[in-house]
Parts: C-alpha cells; structure tokens; sequence
C-alpha cells in the first residue's frame, strides 16, 4: 500500500527509492540531472561521475651546495653565511623543499651559535642553536615561493660571543617539486 509522503521522508515505491523535499527525487535512478543525487555512472558528461582516469605528474629536481669557513668572531651577533643556492622557479604552482645539514666546531663553552635556513634579505626559514662544541644541526622548511624570480636560499651562523674563531661546515639540498596536471 502506498501512502503520500511529506517533505523529509524517505519512502520505498516498487523498486525505488524516494526522498521528498521540495519534490520527489528517486534515489535509486541513475544519472539524474546534475546537482540532483543520484547514483552516477563514471564518464565525462555532466550528469555523471569523474572516471578518474586523469593522473598528476610529480618530478623533482635536485640541487646541494656545501660550505666551510672558519671566523675569528671580533664582533657579537654578526651573521656570516656558510653556502647558499640561487634557484629560479620554473613554475609559480611548484614548491620546494629545503634541508640543511651542519656542524660547529671551536665553540667556547660559554658561547651559543645560531644556525638558520633562510631566503636572502627575507624570512628566516627555520632555525637551530647550538650550545656543545661539535654539535650537529638540522634545518628543513617546504616553500611555495610567490614568484619565478631568481631567489637566494642560504645557511648562515651567527655566535654570540666575540674575541675567538669558529669553524662550521654545512649542506644544503633544494628539490623543486613540479605540478604537471
């Protein structure tokens, strides 16, 4: 027996399926019109779903540059850089990921050094200090730069305490992930 059916309900009809709201739409018919649910077939029409047979191309190119120096520290808090790589996006939609890897060596015990991963007269982009005499030092960051335009990524170190040398040594790797649609 079938009985009418108010706005909210959901009602069996044969072999169908019915919601009412505004009007009565049939669950169970496939492919209805778009921004009706329904079941949906795969293809490319408008009234059916993705077929997702589209795929999405990831490709990655590398770069690493290293850097040593030794400084006699004659001043407090002065940043000198370690290694830098000069990177022109190919694409706006690509990013980059950034790692950095360093050691210290020559730090006075009462003295603190900042190692840091950062963009050239920019953001700082992560940042290690290290207090122990031969410590390691990680950096990572991922960038979506806002344009193409040639950019300096750089290691630098600054130590807090003058009046004796340092030396440091670092890595750096950049690997510009590309978007192909």
């Amino acid at each position: 027996m079938w009985f009418p059916a108010a706005a909210g309900e959901l009602q069996r009809n044969g072999n169908d399926l019915l919601f009412y709201g505004s009007s009565a739409v049939n669950l169970t018919a496939a492919d209805q019109a778009a921004g009706t649910a329904s079941l949906r077939s795969l293809s490319t029409s408008s009234t059916t779903a993705a077929a997702g047979n589209h795929t999405h191309t990831l490709s990655q190119e590398h770069y690493a540059t290293s850097g040593y120096q030794v400084a006699t520290h004659t001043g407090e808090n002065v940043e000198v850089t370690i290694c830098t790589i000069t990177r022109a996006m190919a694409d706006s939609k690509n990013a980059l990921v950034l790692s950095a890897f360093g050691l210290s060596d020559g730090l006075a015990s009462t003295a603190a050094e900042v190692f840091r991963l950062r963009i050239s007269g920019g953001a700082i982009l992560d940042t290690e200090t290290v207090t122990t005499n031969n410590d390691e030092i990680e950096l990572h960051a991922f960038v979506v730069p806002a344009s193409t335009s040639s950019t300096d990524y750089l290691v630098t170190t600054q130590v807090n305490r003058s009046g004796y040398y340092t030396s440091q040594a670092a890595t750096l790797f950049l690997t510009e992930v590309t978007y192909t649609p």
